[in-house]
């Protein structure tokens, strides 16, 4: 009978998450900036605690974000920042996302994977560099 419970409680552990905003508009290519998408529980329950990380490889030292438990109430409490790093190889467009989460439950029993909905436009500019007195030499 516990068995039987405990299997459909498993079957049942579910995630509603949406990345609905992400600040970053502009960055400077080859250089670390910081991604702050702001990830809401759509959910009825709240979140558990989640290991975050972008759909894109940024970098290869990339380690998993995590982010605390994303409660239920009012639409303030619902919202939390994820912020995790970004290092854009070149000049260009791109997308940032979707977010690739893994959660679990409270036991430590079950862990599941999910991507979240939606994606943000980053522009990669190149870097400024200062031009020698006189401008530059041919």
């Amino acid at each position: 009978m516990i068995q039987s419970g405990l299997l459909r409680r498993m079957a049942s552990l579910a995630l509603a998450l949406a990345v609905i905003s992400a600040p970053l508009g502009a960055a400077v290519a080859q250089t670390t900036n910081t991604a702050a998408p702001a990830a809401a529980n759509t959910a009825a329950a709240p979140a558990p605690t989640l290991d975050c990380e972008d759909a894109v490889p940024w970098d290869d030292d990339l380690v998993a974000v995590l982010v605390p438990s994303i409660p239920t109430g009012s639409p303030e409490r619902r919202v939390r920042r994820i912020r995790y790093r970004a290092r854009p190889p070149r000049r260009g467009h791109f997308e940032l996302g979707p977010l690739i989460v893994e959660y679990g439950d409270p036991f430590g029993m079950v862990r599941a994977l999910v991507a979240t909905t939606g994606t943000h436009p980053l522009v990669v500019v190149p870097d400024v560099a200062d031009l020698p007195a006189g401008g530059p030499a041919f």
